[in-house]
C-alpha cells in the first residue's frame, strides 16, 4: 500500500479531523511535510476539514493542488490580513462532507486579503462559499476560477446546492462555468447586502446549471455574458429580496433574458447599468414587487402577473401593454427614474395607483390612458411624442407636472391635475388637451416656458388659476378655452379653431400679439389691452350681448391681413369699443376693408377707434346709384330754369302781367351739355357704388359658399344614412367594374334623379361617371366647374369630394377591414370611434386654387400628406390645398361616419399620419376599426 493510501484509509475513519497548512511558503498540497503532525499526512478524504487559515504569511504563496484530492471543507487566510494564497495547479478538489455536519465549505475567513482559488471543483455533497474578509478598500475579494477554463459541477447523482452564504462581507468573483455535471446543480445567493456593489457574486463564466437560480442578496454579470450566467437556457430564476446587475457589454443573446421568474415576499431588483437594455421576456409572478434600480433600460416583454406592485428607482422601466406591469391594479412607485410605455395602454377596468415620491419621468410613445390615481410629492415629467391622459379626479400629487414632449390630456374634473395648487408646465411643441366640460382651480399655476403650446379643446374648459411663462398660446379644436386667471405670459395668442373667451376684465397682464387664424376671440362684455392683431384665416371677434367693454389692440397696420374677412359681432358702440393704436394710421385701408361690425363696414377715427357705417346689399347698390344720379340730374335742371328776378318778375302782381304769365321759356344757354367737373362727379359717384357692390358681393359668396359646403355634406350624409337602413347598415362598394360608385348609389336618396339604371357593364364607365361627376352636388362648391368634367378616362382633376377608401371601398385595390370586397363597404356597426372617423372630406385635385397642383404639392394620397397613404386607409384621389385660398381662407369641412359635418383647418393635416391613421391632436380618424 502507498503512502498515499495509508493516508487515505486514515482519513476515512477521522470524520472531521482537521489538517492545518503550516510553512510560510509555498508548497504542494501532497507533501506531507507541508501539515500539520497530527493527525499526519495530508488532507484527502470525506469530511477533513484542509485549515490554510493559521499561518501570518509574509508574502503572498501558492498552493500547488498536483492531484485530485477529496475534502469536506477548506478554510482560507492569512493571520494579519496582509497577504493572500492562490491555488493553482493540474488537479482538482471534490466536497464531500460525507460524515460530517451539514455541507461542505469553501471559506475565506476574516484574515484572507485575496484569495485565487484557480482549480476545478466537483461535488459529492452542497456546497457553501464563503468570503469573511475584512479588508478595507477593494481588498478582500475571493475569485474562484480565474484565468482558465475551470469547472464547478456536480460528481454524482442528484441535486447538489451551491450557496453563497450571508456570512459574506467582500465580494466573491466566480469565472469557473458552473455546470450539472453527473447529476444538477442549483445556485443560491443569501450574501451581502443589495445595495453595496463591493458585496456580491459576480458571474462571469458562461454557466449551464438548470436546478435554477435562488437571488436573495446581490449578483452581477459582466464582461459580455449577460443571460449566460444565469443558468442553462430558460431555467428558473427565484428572488427574495436580491438583486440582479447587468454590468459589462452584452454580447450573448443581445440582452435578453428569457426565463421563468418568481418573486417572493421579499421581492427583487434588475439593474442594467447605464447604456444598457436588458429585454425581461419570460414570465414574472410571486407575491413581492419588482423594483427596477440602475441607469439602464429594463424591457418587460411578458404576461406578467406578480403582485407586490413595481418600483422604478433609476434609469428606464419600459412597457408596451398594462400586463408587462404585473397582476392588475398593482400601484407604480416612482422613486425617480422613468416609466417608458411604447404602445396603446389603456385599462380602465384595473387602475394602478401611480405614486411619486420623488422627480420621475413617464415617456408615452404610445398612447397612455392613466386610470390610477396619481399621489406623491415627486414632479411628473411627461416626455414622448404620443398623449398621457390623466383620468383619476382623485388624484393628490404635489409635485407639478413638467410637459417636455407630446400631448397631456387631463379628463373629467379639476382632480385629475392633482392636489389643489399643483401646477402645470408645457415646453415649446407640446399640446395640452382637454375634452370633459370643467374649470381648473384658481390656485393653479400652467407656464408656457417657450415656443407654441397648443391648447386643443374639443369641450368647454375655463382656467381660473395664472398663465406664465414666455412661450405663446395656440387655441385648436372646436371647444371653448375661457381664461378668468391672469395671463402674463409673454408670447403671442392665436386662435384657429373653436374659442378663446375672456372670463373676466383685463386678464392679460402683458399685452399679447393675437393671431386669429379661423377661430373666435370672444371678449364676452370684458374690456381688454392686447398687442398687434394679425388674421391667417377668416376669423372671428365676438364682444358679448351687454355692457361698455372696451378693446384695445397695438398699431397693426404693418401686419399683412391676406385677403381674410375679420368678422365682429355684439355690443358695438361706434367710435368707442374698439381701437388700434391711437390714431388713424392703426390699420390701413386693406385691413379696414377687411372688417365688418355685425355686418356693417367700418372706418377709424383719429383716436384709432373704430366706427362703423352700413354695408349697402347688391341689390340696393343700383337703387342708390339711380337715386343719386336723379337728384344730381334735378339740381343740375333746376339750374337751368327761368328765373322770375332775372325776367322782371319781382312780385306775385307781377305775375299777372302777360309777360310773367306766359309759358316757361329756355334760353339758349339752356342746352349746354354737362361740364367736365360734372362728368369726373359723375364717375366717383359710380365707381365708389360699383366698388361697394363688389365687396358686398365677394365677402356673400364666401359666406355662401361655406355654407352650401356644410349643407351638401348634411345632405349627402343623409343619403348615406337612408342608404344604410336599406341595405343592412352596410356601406356602398365599388362593384365589378369600378362604376357603381357611392354618387350612383346615394344620389337617388338626396333627391337627384338615378344617373343610371340596370347594370353596368365594363367600358361603359367612363361616359356614365363622367355625367355623374358633373353633378354640381358632388363638389365642394369652391371647386372651379372647369374640375367637374373629364375627357375619355378616369382622371384626377374630377374635384369630387373624397371617400374614406377603407369604408367606401372606392378602388379597386381596397378591400375593407370587414374582408369584404367589390358591391360593398363596411358594417356601418363596425366603425369603433364614428364621431373621429372620416368619410367624406373637399378634395381639390388636378389645378388648385392657389394655382398649383396636386402632384406639384406632394398632397396626393400615394404621397405624403393630410391623408394617410394607402397601405393605412385614405379618402381616395383626394389632395388639399395648404394655402387655405381654394376654400377661401377658411377651414375645410369633413363628413364624420356619424354624418355630422366639421371643420378643420388645412395646415393642421398638412403632415404625415403615420402608420395607425390617426391624428390624436385633431382627434381624427381614418381606419374605421382604429383602437
Amino acid at each position: 500500500m502507498t503512502f498515499a493510501a495509508v493516508v487515505l484509509a486514515g482519513s476515512q475513519v477521522l470524520g472531521q479531523t482537521t489538517f492545518t497548512w503550516i510553512p510560510n511558503a509555498a508548497g504542494s498540497w501532497s507533501s506531507a511535510s507541508n501539515w500539520g503532525a497530527s493527525p499526519g499526512g495530508y488532507p484527502d478524504a470525506a469530511g477533513v476539514i484542509a485549515d490554510f487559515s493559521q499561518v501570518n504569511i509574509t508574502a503572498n504563496r501558492t498552493v500547488t493542488v498536483d492531484d485530485d484530492f477529496t475534502v469536506g471543507s477548506i478554510l482560507i487566510g492569512d493571520t494579519n490580513n496582509s497577504h493572500s494564497y492562490t491555488f493553482s495547479g493540474s488537479g482538482s478538489i471534490t466536497f464531500d462532507n460525507t460524515g460530517g455536519s451539514g455541507a461542505s465549505r469553501l471559506a475565506a475567513t476574516s484574515g484572507a486579503l485575496n484569495t485565487n482559488f484557480t482549480v476545478d471543483i466537483h461535488l459529492a455533497s452542497d456546497l457553501e462559499i464563503v468570503n469573511a474578509n475584512t479588508a478595507s478598500g477593494t481588498n478582500g475579494y475571493f475569485s474562484i476560477g480565474e484565468g482558465g477554463s475551470f469547472v464547478i459541477q456536480s460528481s454524482t447523482a442528484g441535486l447538489k446546492t451551491i450557496t453563497f452564504t450571508d456570512e459574506s462581507t467582500k465580494r466573491i468573483n466566480v469565472y469557473s462555468s458552473i455546470q450539472d455535471g453527473a447529476g444538477q446543480v442549483a445556485v443560491v445567493v443569501d450574501l451581502y447586502n443589495p445595495d453595496l456593489t463591493s458585496q456580491s457574486v459576480n458571474l462571469y463564466g458562461e454557466n449551464t446549471f438548470t436546478g435554477g437560480l435562488f437571488i436573495n442578496g446581490n449578483v452581477s454579470t459582466a464582461n459580455g455574458i449577460g443571460d449566460k450566467a444565469l443558468g442553462g437556457a430558460g431555467g428558473a430564476i427565484t428572488f427574495n429580496g436580491g438583486k440582479l446587475n447587468f454590468a459589462g457589454t452584452f454580447i450573448a443573446e443581445n440582452g435578453t433574458v428569457n426565463r421563468a421568474t418568481t418573486l417572493l415576499a421579499g421581492g427583487g431588483t434588475i439593474e442594467p447599468n447605464s447604456g444598457h437594455t436588458i429585454t425581461w421576456q419570460g414570465t414574472i409572478d410571486g407575491e413581492g414587487a419588482l423594483t427596477k434600480a440602475g441607469a439602464g433600460t429594463l424591457v418587460l416583454a411578458g404576461a406578467n402577473t406578480w403582485e407586490g406592485g413595481t418600483v422604478v428607482s433609476a434609469g428606464v422601466l419600459s412597457v408596451g401593454v398594462d400586463a408587462n406591469l404585473g397582476a392588475a391594479g398593482t400601484s407604480v412607485t416612482m422613486n425617480g427614474g422613468t416609466l417608458r410605455i411604447t404602445e396603446e395602454f389603456n385599462t380602465p377596468a384595473s387602475p394602478r395607483a401611480l405614486i411619486l415620491n420623488n422627480n420621475a419621468t413617464v415617456q408615452t410613445d404610445g398612447f397612455t390612458n392613466w386610470y390610477g390615481a396619481v399621489s406623491g410629492t415627486g414632479r411628473l415629467t411627461k416626455t414622448g411624442s404620443s398623449t398621457l391622459s390623466l383620468n383619476n379626479v382623485n388624484s393628490t400629487h404635489s409635485g407639478g407636472i413638467q410637459v417636455n414632449a407630446g400631448i397631456l390630456r387631463v379628463r373629467y374634473a379639476d382632480g385629475a391635475f392633482g392636489a389643489a395648487g399643483n401646477s402645470v408646465t408645457f415646453a415649446s411643441g407640446t399640446v395640452f388637451r382637454i375634452q370633459d366640460d370643467f374649470t381648473a382651480g384658481a390656485g393653479r399655476t400652467l407656464t408656457l416656458t417657450s415656443g407654441n403650446v397648443s391648447f386643443n379643446l374639443s369641450s368647454s374648459f375655463e382656467w381660473e388659476g395664472e398663465i406664465t411663462g414666455g412661450g405663446s398660446l395656440v387655441k385648436t379644436n372646436s371647444g371653448i378655452f375661457t381664461l378668468t386667471g391672469e395671463a402674463g405670459y409673454t408670447g403671442s395668442t392665436t386662435v384657429n379653431e373653436g374659442t378663446f373667451r375672456l372670463g373676466a376684465n383685463h386678464r392679460f397682464t402683458h399685452a399679447s400679439n393675437v393671431v386669429l387664424g379661423g377661430g373666435t376671440f370672444d371678449f364676452n362684455g370684458f374690456s381688454e389691452t392686447l398687442g398687434t392683431l394679425s388674421l391667417t384665416s377668416g376669423s372671428f371677434i365676438l364682444l358679448g350681448s351687454a355692457g361698455t367693454n372696451q378693446i384695445v389692440f397695438a398699431d397693426s397696420s404693418a401686419l399683412d391681413w391676406g385677403d381674410y374677412a375679420l368678422s365682429i359681432t355684439g355690443s358695438f358702440v361706434s367710435g368707442s369699443s374698439i381701437r388700434f393704436g391711437t390714431d388713424t394710421s392703426g390699420l390701413t385701408a386693406e385691413q379696414l376693408a377687411a372688417i365688418t361690425v355685425n355686418g356693417l363696414s367700418v372706418g377709424i377715427d383719429e383716436q384709432g377707434f373704430l366706427t362703423a357705417a352700413a354695408v349697402p346689399e347688391p341689390s340696393a347698390c343700383a337703387a342708390v346709384a339711380g337715386g343719386l344720379l336723379l337728384a344730381f340730374s334735378a339740381l343740375r335742371r333746376r339750374r337751368f330754369r327761368y328765373s322770375p328776378k332775372r325776367d322782371g318778375c319781382l312780385a306775385p302782381a307781377d305775375f299777372r302781367h302777360e309777360a310773367c304769365s306766359r309759358p316757361a321759356r329756355r334760353s339758349p344757354s339752356a342746352r349746354r351739355g354737362f361740364t367736365l367737373i360734372e362728368l369726373l362727379v359723375a364717375m366717383a359717384i359710380l365707381t365708389i357704388l360699383a366698388s361697394l357692390a363688389v365687396f358686398g358681393i365677394g365677402r356673400a359668396r364666401i359666406s355662401a359658399k361655406h355654407v352650401v359646403c356644410k349643407s351638401q355634406l348634411r345632405s349627402i350624409g343623409v343619403g348615406f344614412a337612408l342608404f344604410l337602413a336599406d341595405n343592412k347598415d352596410v356601406y356602398p362598394g365599388p362593384g365589378i367594374s369600378r362604376a357603381k360608385r357611392w354618387m350612383f348609389r346615394i344620389g337617388p336618396y338626396m333627391g337627384l334623379e338615378p344617373v343610371t339604371t340596370g347594370t353596368l357593364q365594363r367600358g361603359e364607365s367612363v361616359s356614365l361617371l363622367s355625367e355623374a361627376y358633373r353633378r354640381a352636388e358632388f363638389h365642394s362648391p369652391f371647386t372651379p366647374p372647369e374640375l367637374y368634367d373629364m375627357s375619355s378616362a378616369l382622371h384626377e382633376s374630377m374635384g369630387t369630394y373624397g371617400t374614406n377608401g377603407l369604408i367606401v371601398t372606392n378602388e379597386s385595390w381596397a378591400v375593407s377591414p370587414g374582408g369584404l370586397k367589390g358591391d360593398w363597404g363596411i358594417r356601418a356597426a363596425d366603425i369603433a370611434y364614428p364621431t373621429q372617423t372620416i368619410l367624406l372630406g373637399e378634395r381639390y385635385a388636378g389645378v388648385l386654387g392657389d394655382g398649383a397642383t396636386a402632384e406639384t404639392q406632394g398632397y396626393n394620397v400615394d404621397r405624403a400628406g393630410p391623408y394617410p397613404d394607402r397601405p393605412q386607409g385614405l379618402a381616395s384621389n383626394v389632395a388639399i390645398s395648404t394655402t387655405g385660398k381654394a376654400h377661401g381662407g377658411g377651414p375645410v369641412n369633413l363628413l364624420m361616419a356619424d354624418f355630422s359635418v366639421r371643420a378643420i383647418r388645412l395646415e393642421s393635416l398638412a403632415d404625415k399620419w403615420g402608420t395607425i391613421a390617426s391624428k390624436d391632436a385633431e382627434g381624427l380618424r381614418f381606419h374605421p376599426l382604429s383602437p
